[in-house]
């Protein structure tokens, strides 16, 4: 028997271009605690201190909840949250902060706001409470929609 037939080979060097092909598209390279100077600034305070700030500066908290293995958060990091239009009208009107739901504090953040994916993208009072919700993948426009229809009831 042949353990390296052509046919086999062939197989085998088939898989790992779909490999190589998905692990590029699906797993970008993000780096989610450095912010873009055009997008969204992430503030890495811890929850208290975020909550703090929102109540003195009376105004609401944008928190993303994402998962490192996460396609569409990576997604979101790289185009969505990327955008100036996007970072214009989130940093003007919002205080925006990001937490791994699956390391430090983050884990706390999921269990209280019961995410059940990802991302979860969450607009919260300065009492703690929620305001807005919204999961999956959004792109430019239906996120700053998302945002002006909380900034429009609150």
């Amino acid at each position: 028997m042949k353990i390296f037939s052509l046919k086999n080979i062939i197989i085998a060097i088939v898989i790992a271009i779909g490999l190589f092909v998905y692990n590029k598209w699906a797993n970008p390279k993000v780096n989610f605690t450095n912010n873009v100077a055009s997008g969204i600034q992430f503030k890495r305070n811890n929850w208290v201190s975020i909550l703090l700030e929102a109540k003195n500066n009376n105004k609401l908290i944008f928190v993303d909840v994402y998962a490192t293995w996460c396609g569409p958060c990576k997604r979101l990091k790289n185009s969505t949250f990327a955008s100036s239009n996007v970072g214009n009208f989130f940093n003007k009107n919002f205080i925006n902060t990001a937490f791994d739901a699956e390391l430090g504090e983050g884990i706390a953040i999921a269990k209280t706001f019961n995410v059940a994916q990802y991302p979860t993208m969450l607009v919260v009072n300065g009492n703690g409470e929620v305001v807005g919700k919204t999961t999956g993948f959004l792109n430019e426009q239906a996120l700053i929609t998302f945002g002006e229809n909380i900034l429009k009831v609150q």
